[in-house]
């Protein structure tokens, strides 16, 4: 699944069999966290930021995400993303293979 947001971010993640929710390594994470975010999502991004798990991104405009991480649900995911409380599963899309695929 891919999450778009911002000006061009991306995060792709895939939910496991046991329901749970991967957010794959290279994902866009958003820089800022809204005053609604749970106070959670503030703590891990600090906590993976000093881990190294969280890197600024080379245009300094997000975080990339350097390693697959697991959350409870896609709304997790979701919030974790976008730093704020937002569509729940709604905003993940399946990945559109016609515009992955490569040039024939």
């Amino acid at each position: 699944m891919e999450l778009a947001f911002g000006k061009g971010h991306m995060a792709l993640a895939c939910r496991r069999a046991d329901d749970k929710w991967v957010l794959l390594r290279g994902s866009d994470i958003r820089l800022d966290c809204v005053a609604s975010a749970n106070a959670s999502v503030s703590y891990l991004r600090s906590a993976w930021r000093n881990a190294g798990i969280l890197e600024l991104a080379h245009d300094g405009f997000s975080y990339v995400l350097t390693r697959d991480m697991v959350f409870s649900s896609a709304s997790a995911a979701m919030h974790f993303v976008v730093g704020s409380k937002g569509q729940g599963r709604g905003g993940w899309q399946p990945i559109d293979t016609d515009l992955a695929a490569p040039a024939r």
